[in-house]
C-alpha cells in the first residue's frame, strides 16, 4: 500500500506572464508554482496556470493605463531599435 504525503505550500510564486490583445479582448496567461514557508519552490506539486480572457475596456483603470504606456513605450523602443525614431 502506498504512504500519504503532505505539503504545506504557504504562497504561489508567478512565473512568466503572456499577454494577447485579440480586437478588443485582452488574453493573459501566467505560470505559477507553489513555495513552502522558505520560499522555496515545493517541486513535487503541479504548476499552474492562471488564465483570463477580459475586454480591455472592462479592464480597472490603472491596468489599463498599464498597458497602454507600456505599449507606448515599446513601440518607442521598435523605432529607436530600426532607427526611425
Amino acid at each position: 500500500m502506498a504512504t500519504q504525503k503532505t505539503w504545506t505550500a504557504e504562497d504561489v510564486q508567478m512565473e512568466e506572464i503572456k499577454l494577447h490583445l485579440i480586437g478588443t479582448t485582452l488574453s493573459a496567461i501566467q505560470g505559477y508554482h507553489f513555495v513552502d514557508g522558505s520560499g522555496d519552490e515545493i517541486e513535487e506539486l503541479p504548476k499552474g496556470t492562471a488564465m483570463i480572457n477580459i475586454e480591455f475596456a472592462d479592464l480597472p483603470v490603472n491596468i489599463r493605463t498599464a498597458l497602454t504606456d507600456i505599449n507606448t513605450y515599446m513601440y518607442q523602443v521598435a523605432l529607436t531599435q530600426e532607427g526611425m525614431e
